[in-house]
């Protein structure tokens, strides 16, 4: 009873940091705000987290744990039988752990209001799942590509797909000039699922056909350059 208790105590700090967290950063939210919304008492606080910056820390980590564990990067992957239905997942799988109701709403604005602020924490955090999405796509990229394809290809086509889902996860959390011009919901996610997939295809395509016609043109002149054989025709 009492090791439950002490969790319910240790969620409801962890609810309170993230909201004045939110609302008025980390800098502005004092742990006696946060102790007066979560009905307990400074003491708590630091028995459970010991300072005000491992408590923010904890209230990321505790969050993302639970996103992450309900969609993981390989999520269905091994449902997919083809390169195209494995990218398709993998960008699904995005999106859905974005718009997931079951997460907090003062997440995503904590997480765009201090990214600069604790940029370093945040991607220490963030790093394992972040180095595994991208070798889930390099991996799915390459099979698109080809097996021969060059790093930088792969690379980049990693990074042009990334870019695009995150601009548009940006929709639902912040507002500038090119955000603005659609607005990501539970309602019409699989609309932009499905955008983003055949734009990403499309373009992955058309870097293995510039590749392909590139090293065609490469093979004629190799030949052309070759020297004739005696008794060979001009």
């Amino acid at each position: 009873m009492k090791k439950k208790n002490k969790q319910c105590t240790r969620e409801r700090i962890i609810n309170a940091a993230g909201e004045l967290f939110a609302e008025r950063g980390f800098a502005s939210a004092t742990v006696r705000d946060i102790c007066k919304k979560a009905e307990t008492n400074v003491a708590a606080v630091n028995y459970h987290f010991s300072s005000k910056e491992h408590l923010f820390e904890e209230t990321l980590k505790s969050v993302i744990k639970k996103q992450w564990e309900k969609f993981p990067p390989d999520m269905d992957q091994d449902k997919a039988k083809t390169p195209e239905e494995k990218l398709k997942t993998f960008i699904s799988v995005f999106f859905k752990r974005k718009f997931d109701c079951t997460v907090p709403t003062w997440f995503g604005n904590l997480m765009i209001s201090e990214t600069f602020a604790f940029r370093q924490t945040i991607h220490q955090i963030l790093k394992k799942n972040i180095e595994k999405n991208r070798s889930i796509l390099g991996e799915i990229v390459r099979e698109i590509l080809g097996q021969n394809a060059p790093q930088q290809a792969v690379s980049a086509s990693v990074m042009s797909i990334i870019g695009q889902i995150i601009i548009f996860m940006k929709t639902h959390s912040e507002k500038h000039c090119f955000t603005s011009l659609v607005e990501v919901s539970p309602d019409n996610i699989d609309y932009y699922i499905e955008h983003v997939y055949r734009f990403a295809l499309g373009g992955v395509m058309e870097v293995k056909k510039t590749r392909a016609a590139a090293q065609g043109g490469d093979r004629r002149k190799r030949c052309e350059k070759s020297p004739r054989k005696n008794g060979e025709e001009a």
